[in-house]
């Protein structure tokens, strides 16, 4: 993927940033997954109250640092990607609504995942939902089956973090609450297979930190 001519174009856009960014932290930053590294502590450093460092200032939290970590979001999801990341929990949501509807999790009122800002990213791209914008902590995604007239619809929202805020989401080609079977439909590109649930050796993603 990475040394495909449209990548390698958008990887080279960041190059001065690396050499900038390696020169003030020390460090050898070659990638933009390294870049990402950097913006995660620097927003985990401001979470703590610390002072962060002269150099930071015009590429963060805005600015070429932020546009480097929006791109590797999209890496963490590009092509075949986006239904090893966050379609392998979108197909967990999908099971546990079909058990629901069918009537073998008919107890089960909540499920709860816990994970990081990538796997957030990762199931915002899955539902084709992602906004570019790097999710803060505590954010969340919430997809809700609901029961009307003896049909079922999906609601999705996301929750954006303090301060609070929740915003209804569209997939796109849908409505607010969309009639489940068609959000299946619309989402079964991004929704993990068979074979990808199983989780093979060959298809566990490795990142170069």
């Amino acid at each position: 993927m990475q040394q495909t001519p449209e990548i390698k174009t958008k990887v080279a856009e960041f190059a001065d940033l690396m050499k900038e960014v390696s020169n003030y932290t020390g460090n050898n930053i070659k990638t933009t997954f390294n870049l990402f590294f950097v913006y995660n502590t620097l927003v985990a450093e401001t979470y703590y109250g610390l002072r962060l460092p002269q150099w930071t200032q015009g590429i963060f939290p805005n600015g070429k640092l932020l546009d480097a970590t929006l791109f590797q979001f999209d890496l963490f999801s590009y092509g075949k990607l986006k239904s090893k990341n966050g379609g392998v929990l979108l197909r967990k949501v999908i099971n546990d609504m079909d058990g629901v509807i069918n009537g073998t999790l008919k107890d089960r009122k909540i499920n709860l995942f816990s994970g990081h800002d990538i796997n957030m990213a990762a199931l915002l791209y899955a539902l084709n939902i992602f906004d570019y914008q790097t999710p803060k902590f505590s954010s969340s995604v919430i997809i809700e089956l609901h029961e009307k007239d003896g049909q079922f619809f999906v609601k999705v929202l996301h929750y954006l973090g303090v301060p609070p805020k929740m915003v209804e989401k569209i997939i796109p080609g849908c409505e607010i609450l969309c009639p489940y079977d068609k959000f299946v439909l619309l989402t079964s590109e991004s929704t993990a297979t068979d074979e990808e649930m199983e989780c093979p050796e060959k298809m566990i993603l490795r990142f170069d930190f």
